[in-house]
């Protein structure tokens, strides 16, 4: 089975792997173990659950894993206040995923999505645009509710068209649906993932017209005495231009490459697992530095070792 008959698979010698993929159990279309199935039929050498603000798929995503050809990553997706009005998305990968600190911090993000939920059914009901928000709960299936499910439900309720026209008239940053949720930290997102042994990486950095090469150093050099460890270089959004630069900052930074699809399923169309829209190769060379950095801040995470703030 191909997604949506996206072609994907590895040409001879070279191995593909995908870092950043959302399942059910946030705003993603398939499950966590078809998450596996997809990417063991794609011929990926390693995968990551990703979800927002979650890690309640992992389980079942680790064991959809076992025995299988492919290695099954941990991982969550936060946004974080940056600098100024900047959002920042972090993906952790390899952390304890019962980490007590890190259950905690994703429950009072989950907590600030629902007060957000209510206010966005209250905006679209001044708009015209009369939702039950039970009826978008129960398009999430008792997962984390986000704007995908507000768009199902705008279709479902004859208000719109499909999901770009959801998002577009009303959902979309900066749309008269749309609600800014509360934002926790960046520095307080990478302390708790780093004492939890997670790699940091700073997903998507150049995606924002407004980053410059001189801002993403300055961050980075903020940032990482809290635990910043890599950016995604490869994203099924980045042209070519895009990937280049940030190999380039990559490699004058001092930091660790990732990369992946942002794969949501038909939640967001036109992206495959594994290959974005069409022509992504994140390759498997990427992942011994990962797997070392995780070892690495693991073993800090054991020893009761936390990141310090730059002074």
């Amino acid at each position: 089975m191909r997604w949506r008959g996206a072609e994907c698979k590895n040409e001879p010698g070279f191995w593909m792997i995908d870092l950043h993929c959302h399942s059910t159990e946030s705003d993603g279309a398939v499950t966590p173990a078809g998450l596996v199935d997809l990417a063991v039929d794609c011929g990926l050498s390693a995968l990551a659950l990703t979800d927002h603000d979650t890690v309640s798929g992992i389980d079942a995503f680790l064991a959809a894993g076992q025995g299988r050809p492919l290695r099954t990553v941990p991982g969550v997706e936060i946004a974080c206040q940056g600098e100024g009005s900047n959002i920042m998305h972090v993906v952790g990968l390899w952390m304890d995923h019962r980490d007590p600190a890190l259950l905690r911090l994703l429950e009072t993000i989950r907590e600030g999505r629902r007060r957000r939920n209510i206010c966005m059914a209250d905006r679209l009901r001044q708009l015209g645009c009369a939702l039950d928000l039970k009826a978008v709960e129960a398009l999430a299936g008792g997962a984390v509710v986000g704007r995908p499910h507000f768009a199902k439900a705008l279709i479902n309720g004859g208000f719109c068209r499909n999901h770009r026209d959801a998002f577009d008239r009303f959902l979309g940053r900066g749309k008269p649906g749309y609600v800014q949720r509360e934002i926790t930290p960046v520095e307080e997102v990478l302390t708790v993932l780093s004492s939890a042994g997670g790699v940091c990486i700073w997903a998507h950095p150049l995606m924002g017209n407004s980053v410059t090469g001189a801002y993403l150093r300055r961050v980075v050099e903020r940032l990482r005495p809290l635990g910043l460890d890599g950016i995604e270089v490869y994203y099924a959004d980045y042209g070519p231009t895009e990937t280049r630069n940030a190999m380039v900052h990559t490699e004058a930074l001092g930091l660790l490459q990732s990369g992946g699809t942002d794969f949501h399923g038909t939640n967001v169309p036109g992206i495959a697992i594994g290959v974005g829209r069409g022509k992504l190769n994140t390759p498997d060379a990427l992942l011994p530095p990962l797997e070392q950095r995780a070892r690495e801040k693991a073993a800090r995470a054991g020893s009761g070792e936390r990141p310090t703030a730059c002074r």
